[in-house]
């Protein structure tokens, strides 16, 4: 089941990036968060919570300078007219996004329900540990501009 989750999960990205963002990207795999080295410290982190035949979640890391370039293509919108908190909702789309469609990749049969995406403090997210029976996949999504990383906590 892990193998068929991380392709839809590559799946997923290729299609959320490239397709509707027009991202070209490069995808690595990892079996832990240590792998995702970001050029800054400057992070911003997202959460999504699912039910079903797994139950988990999905987090998104994205350089803040990275988040806003990708908001603007998102919402063709000039950097300078970007609030904050344009580019936080472009977060928690782009996560509902890849966890909507990685789930409708894995398996059209089964019905998931995901949660409602939240912002987090990325440094504490990235530190935690992952809960007992929990397994992980890390997804490290490197673009022209910056690097982000998917994980998706499951069991």
């Amino acid at each position: 089941m892990k193998e068929t989750l991380k392709t839809a999960m590559r799946t997923s990205i290729s299609e959320v990036f490239e397709t509707m963002l027009f991202m070209s990207l490069e995808l690595s795999d990892d079996n832990k968060l240590d792998a995702y080295k970001p050029s800054t410290t400057d992070l911003k982190a997202c959460k999504l919570e699912f039910n079903g035949k797994l139950n988990g979640y999905f987090e998104l890391y994205i350089p803040a300078d990275l988040l806003l370039s990708t908001t603007e293509s998102f919402l063709g919108e000039e950097q300078k007219n970007i609030a904050a908190e344009h580019a936080d909702g472009t977060l928690m789309e782009i996560l509902n996004m890849l966890g909507g469609n990685t789930f409708s990749t894995l398996d059209r049969e089964t019905v998931y329900d995901l949660g409602i995406p939240t912002i987090t403090d990325a440094q504490n997210l990235m530190q935690a540990e992952v809960p007992g029976g929990k397994d992980q996949i890390v997804i490290i999504i490197e673009t022209i501009e910056g690097v982000m990383a998917l994980r998706c906590v499951f069991a």
